[in-house]
């Protein structure tokens, strides 16, 4: 094993990583191929002392993983820096409807959608309900105004 191949390898692996989170991608891109592509050819020594490995096997192996993970890679870090459709901290103070008891729990509709809602008192059915608050997905709220549907 040829421990400068070896080296190559793990520059290409930087490069890759360059690629995904840096400016000029296909710069850094171009780069890891090549590495990787002379590392992968040159790690093992055949019987000649020459590449164990085709050269052009190595380079389209190469850039066929290179792209698959590029693309990946570049997928992943998209959807992890999309903000979030919906900030439940939005909610706090709007006011919506309990849709079922809330006695300590229940489901209101705030919002546009139906939560699961838990109160302090017991809020009927069809009363507006403002959110004051969150636990992770539970909306805390409370009465607004005592007004009840149909009133």
């Amino acid at each position: 094993m040829h421990l400068w191949a070896l080296a190559l390898l793990v520059v290409g692996l930087v490069l890759f990583g360059l690629s995904v989170w840096r400016f000029r991608r296909g710069l850094w891109l171009a780069l890891s191929i090549i590495a990787l592509t002379a590392g992968s050819a040159f790690l093992y020594a055949g019987p000649d002392g020459g590449p164990a490995v085709n050269l052009l096997l190595a380079l389209g192996v190469t850039v066929i993983s290179v792209g698959i993970f590029w693309l990946m890679a570049r997928s992943v870090l998209k959807a992890h820096l999309v903000v979030p459709a919906l900030d439940p901290d939005r909610l706090i103070g709007q006011v919506g409807e309990a849709r079922s008891a809330i006695d300590p729990t229940g489901s209101a509709y705030v919002g546009g959608e139906f939560w699961t809602a838990k109160a302090e008192s017991t809020i009927a059915e069809g009363s507006q309900v403002r959110v004051v608050g969150r636990e992770g997905l539970l909306l805390l709220v409370e009465p607004e105004r005592n007004f009840q549907k149909g009133e």
